[in-house]
């Protein structure tokens, strides 16, 4: 389905792990896409801080508007919730597997 979109605004896609989309509209010029990443996360009901965001695998500083970053209308940011579990060390790496 095809929006209609000003030319000082762009389409942006957020996509989540499990595949999701949600599409916001965004100004150029005068809205940093912090504010549109707060947004995704609460309509999808996530903590800010605990959501790692990227634009075609890197990271970026969201604090700056979309004309900052040269963002173009359709763009995709992945959302990605941290992970549980895995080695953080310790003992437990620490051992080898013995058969």
């Amino acid at each position: 389905m095809e929006h209609h979109v000003p030319p000082e605004s762009l389409m942006v896609t957020v996509k989540g792990q499990d595949g999701r989309e949600r599409q916001f509209k965004i100004n150029k010029h005068n809205s940093s896409v912090e504010k549109l990443l707060h947004r995704y996360c609460e309509v999808n009901n996530l903590e800010y801080k605990t959501v790692t965001f990227l634009i075609k695998g890197l990271r970026f500083n969201p604090r700056k508007t979309p004309a900052e970053l040269n963002l173009k209308n359709g763009v995709v940011i992945e959302a990605f919730l941290p992970v549980d579990g895995g080695g953080s060390g310790g003992e437990a790496a620490n051992r080898s597997l013995k058969l």
